[in-house]
Parts: C-alpha cells; sequence; structure tokens
C-alpha cells in the first residue's frame, strides 16, 4: 500500500478546510495509508476527517503556522527562546525587513517565516507522495521538511493577493512535481509571476458534494417568520472584505426594518475588533447576527432571501459554489473568479467591490422581483463539476 503524507494548518471551520474534507472522501483508502499532519490539532472541522486518515501535528512548532500580525510577538519569543542561537542565522532576515518597504517588506516577512521554518525538525518518516494541501506555508514545508518520491502542492489563492515574490516561490516550484490550482484563474496568476511552473500546473476544481449540501439543508428555518434574511458565510477576516460591505449593508437595513444580515463564521484580532467597534455603533446593530462557526451552513443559506459574499480575493469561493447547489439568490463582488462563478450575471448579481455598489445590488435583488426569478430559474439547472478523476491526479 502507499503512503500519503497531506500537510494541514488547522481544521477550523474555512474554506481550504472543507475543500480538503471533500477531496478526502475521494481517496481510494484500499490503495493509499494517509497521514494528515497538522500544526494545531484542533478546529471545529476535526471530527469530519475520515477515519481511515491517521491525524498527527507538529507539537509546539506548530504555533509558526498561526502566525499573523496579532500574535506574531508571542509566537516569535517563543520560537527563538527554544532556538536561541537560530538568532544569528535570521539576523540578516530581520534587518532586512525593517528596511524593506511596500511589496518588498510583505517579501521580507514572508522569507522570515521561510528562515523560521528551517529551523524546525525534517519528518523521519519516508512518504510516497505529500501533499501541501492548504497553500503556500504547507507547500513550504512538504519542500524542506518531508522525504517524499513525489511532492504536490495545492493552491487556493490568486499570486498577487498579497503580492508574492516570484524569486521566492520560483525555488519552491521548482521542485515540486505537480501543482494544483482549483481555478483557471489561480493557475493564471501562478504561471504569468513564475512561468516555469506552466508545465507543472493543472486545474483542479473544489469537489463540491451536492447531496451532501442537501441533506444538510434540508432542515426547518433558522429564522423568524417574515423576515428579510442576508446571509454570508466566511470568517471575519480582510480578505472577506466585511469592512467594505458593513456600509452598504446597513444603509439597506435602515431603509428596510424587516431585513436582517446573518453572519456566519468567527473572527478575532485588530481587523476583527475594527469591525465590531463600527458595528456597534451602527443603530442597525442588533440586526446584524454573529452566529459565529456553524457545522451545518448550509440550513442557513437553505433559508436566505439572498447569499452576500463581499469578498477581496477568492480563487474559487466555495460558500458560493455551495449556494448554486442550494438553488440561492447571489450577490458577489468582483473578486478574481465572481464574473466566471456567477456565468457573467445569468446566476447572481457581480457588483463592484465598494459600499454603495453592495447597497444597489441588495435593493435591487429585493425589489426586481422578475430577475430575481430568472435567476432562480437558471439555478435550477445548475450541476457542479462532479466527474474529475482523482486517481490520475494522485497517478505519477
Amino acid at each position: 500500500m502507499k503512503k500519503m503524507l497531506i500537510v494541514g494548518i488547522t481544521m477550523s471551520a474555512a474554506g481550504t478546510e472543507n475543500s480538503f474534507l471533500n477531496f478526502s472522501r475521494h481517496i481510494d483508502f484500499s490503495e493509499w495509508k494517509v497521514d494528515l499532519l497538522l500544526a494545531k490539532r484542533e478546529g471545529d472541522f476535526l471530527d469530519l476527517i475520515p477515519e481511515q486518515i491517521n491525524v498527527i501535528d507538529m507539537g509546539e512548532d506548530g504555533e509558526l503556522f498561526v502566525l499573523s500580525k496579532d500574535n506574531s510577538k508571542g509566537v516569535i519569543n517563543s520560537f527563538y527562546q527554544k532556538r536561541p542561537f537560530s538568532m544569528f542565522k535570521l539576523f540578516p532576515t530581520l534587518l532586512h525587513m525593517n528596511f524593506a518597504k511596500g511589496k518588498n517588506k510583505t517579501y521580507a516577512k514572508n522569507n522570515l517565516w521561510i528562515r523560521m521554518m528551517k529551523e524546525m525538525p525534517s519528518l523521519e518518516k519516508e512518504y510516497d507522495l505529500a501533499i501541501g494541501y492548504w497553500g503556500d506555508r504547507t507547500m513550504f514545508y512538504v519542500v524542506d521538511k518531508v522525504k517524499a518520491k513525489h511532492k504536490m502542492a495545492w493552491m487556493h489563492f490568486n499570486f498577487n493577493s498579497p503580492p508574492r515574490s516570484p524569486k521566492t516561490y520560483k525555488k519552491y516550484i521548482d521542485k515540486l512535481d505537480r501543482i494544483v490550482a482549483v481555478s483557471e484563474e489561480c493557475a493564471k496568476s501562478i504561471t504569468e509571476a513564475v512561468p516555469s511552473a506552466k508545465e507543472k500546473v493543472v486545474v483542479f476544481e473544489n469537489y463540491i458534494d451536492s447531496d451532501r449540501i442537501r441533506s444538510l439543508a434540508a432542515g426547518e428555518s433558522p429564522f423568524e417568520e417574515g423576515e428579510y434574511n442576508i446571509v454570508t458565510v466566511g470568517r471575519i477576516n480582510y480578505d472577506k472584505g466585511y469592512d467594505v460591505a458593513l456600509p452598504g449593508v446597513l444603509k439597506f437595513l435602515e431603509e428596510h426594518k424587516d431585513a436582517s444580515w446573518h453572519i456566519i463564521g468567527d473572527g478575532s484580532g485588530s481587523y476583527y475588533d475594527e469591525f465590531m467597534s463600527k458595528l456597534n455603533g451602527s443603530d442597525c446593530k442588533d440586526r446584524v447576527i454573529l452566529h459565529g462557526v456553524q457545522k451545518n451552513p448550509y440550513i442557513y443559506i437553505m433559508y436566505s432571501d439572498v447569499y452576500l459574499q463581499p469578498s477581496r480575493n477568492e480563487s474559487q469561493c466555495m460558500a458560493v459554489e455551495e449556494t448554486k447547489v442550494l438553488g440561492k439568490a447571489i450577490i458577489a463582488t468582483r473578486y478574481q473568479t465572481a464574473d466566471r462563478q456567477l456565468d457573467y450575471g445569468r446566476l447572481g448579481i457581480v457588483c463592484d467591490f465598494d459600499s454603495e455598489s453592495i447597497y444597489k445590488s441588495l435593493e435591487e435583488m429585493k425589489k426586481n422581483s422578475k430577475k430575481r426569478e430568472e435567476f432562480l430559474c437558471e439555478l435550477k439547472k445548475y450541476r457542479p463539476n462532479e466527474n474529475q478523476n482523482i486517481e490520475e491526479l494522485l497517478d505519477f
């Protein structure tokens, strides 16, 4: 039996984790013995991992994979305390980061993370195939710290959002056997930045389990009768665009007293705090309901009047694909794949990424019943791509 390692970060209730779960249900476990290495063995989706998969974790070193601007001081100080002599190796990178500006500072921060990761011990076990499924950091780890006959990385992002260093990424991409991009737009962004990746990139869209989604959505409404409900699923962070959506939604709520905005997802850190501060200063704060993480967001989507996806960046938004399966009205801002996901306006409204456009789109969806019915009629015909061959993807 062949041995596969999949490297992840946590099993929080988010798009990449959901993508992994759908992917994992298609693995042939009679052919593959699978280890899932998580940076931290935690998250609301942890108990949804198939029982055939052996879950392991990185221990204390896993803290590095959840490094962000909100926890950076604590994580880096802890890292130095455990490896005091590594400071000498990291000093040139730290010096460069302190003087860099603009996108070069972003590059330098990424390089600092890579240098810190290189101080982690390598895995002793050898695999036939190792996959960095959670994007950048897991790709770096698979290349530098894992022994495997073949190595792959899953890319769930647009290469330029945020900016990434082509020089740094080329070093890692050149050591991979295959790069999986979740959309054509994602693949294009990678190959334009790193032309040598062109022969390695394959497009493999996220699996959408239609039957499972419909089954989970078949329950009683979580909403009060007579309400007009806007639903958004996604962690409250910068990429999801809640800061831009909030003024537009609040304006809509002020004019429609029967309407509420339901957010399915959690948040933390400075972005979340700022969002909550703006929300709490609004007269409509009681009609913006934060439900936190929900293992079954589909029941909320199913009984929504409109699904709103106000993202800055998405390579292939799973929540939008899942909403299409449920045949619900959709408004999405023009992130990288929004036009294609909504078939250039045939399956929903794609609006500009600004508060006023979001407000106007909400108004149009509520008042223009003819257009809304046209969307719903077209969505009934929608079928996700469920014919992708995972065996070919994993074959070398």
